[in-house]
């Protein structure tokens, strides 16, 4: 009998009890619906057969703890979404990790303060021209209107 031919019990008992050519057996019987799934979870296909990979290296340290009478894909494939999930999990961390390192809030460099207080010093003068001004037009129209009071009672 062919190792094809085999039932999957058959063949988790051998790889179980040791013989290498089992465990390719089961690798070869669902490698192809493994990168199909760890696909869903990837942007690549070298990211995809580096989980399924890892999760063959976990099913081979845990196969002495499984059951064989019971089905073999459903177990597989939690370890396999459970990988994909925790290699999700630590991406994400990364990327959060080089994104908190990228993004420095600092403040202002040395440039910047010059530039801003240079830029408030032509602010403050050009206000403080347009109160000078804005007082001498006060003055000017409180005389004005101050010669023609004088002036209208002078005719009156």
């Amino acid at each position: 009998m062919t190792s094809g031919e085999l039932s999957e019990r058959d063949v988790i008992r051998r790889a179980q009890a040791g013989d290498e050519r089992m465990y390719r057996e089961l690798v070869s019987r669902y490698v192809r619906p493994a990168l199909a799934v760890a696909w869903e979870f990837t942007d690549t296909l070298d990211d995809a057969e580096d989980l399924v990979q890892e999760a063959f290296r976990r099913v081979v340290d845990a196969l002495h703890r499984f059951d064989a009478d019971r089905p073999f894909a459903p177990w597989f494939f939690t370890i396999l979404r459970n990988v994909a999930r925790n290699a999700a999990g630590e991406q994400a961390l990364r990327l959060h990790a080089a994104l908190e390192e990228s993004v420095h809030d600092e403040g202002p460099t040395a440039e910047e303060v010059v530039e801003y207080l240079e830029l408030q010093a032509r602010v403050d003068v050009q206000l403080d021209r347009s109160r000078r001004c804005s007082a001498r037009a006060s003055v000017c129209a409180y005389w004005r209107g101050s010669r023609a009071r004088r002036s209208r009672r002078r005719w009156a």
